[in-house]
């Protein structure tokens, strides 16, 4: 499989040619090989990711399904949920923020106090 990354036989060839002693030259076009490898996406890689995706799609498509079934059958009762829900949290806020102008209150009428 590293073989069809790169070619080794030529590239080891061009380095003898250069001089490079044939055991040095073919040691290093197999980790060139190797690095280049390990670090490019191959098309057997791609092909992988490929089906992968391939089966999330398919899995999240049945996900969907059900949930779109099932707000079928609790009709209006879904809707509710989430606006008890979102309605829950701007409540929280709306304290944190009282509590917090209430305490910007308190320090207001310290450090007044402190003035006079």
């Amino acid at each position: 499989m590293v073989a069809s990354v790169i070619d080794t036989l030529a590239y080891s060839k061009k380095l003898q040619a250069a001089g490079v002693p044939a055991e040095v030259a073919d040691a290093h076009a197999e980790a060139l090989a190797e690095v280049v490898y390990n670090r490019f996406v191959v098309k057997e890689d791609v092909s992988k990711v490929c089906r992968e995706l391939q089966d999330v799609r398919t899995e999240l498509k049945r996900d969907i399904a059900g949930l779109q079934k099932e707000v079928q059958i609790n009709g209006r009762s879904v809707e509710f949920s989430t606006n008890k829900s979102v309605e829950y949290r701007l409540d929280t806020i709306v304290d944190q923020l009282t509590i917090r102008l209430g305490c910007i209150m308190a320090a207001g009428v310290f450090f007044l106090a402190l003035l006079h």
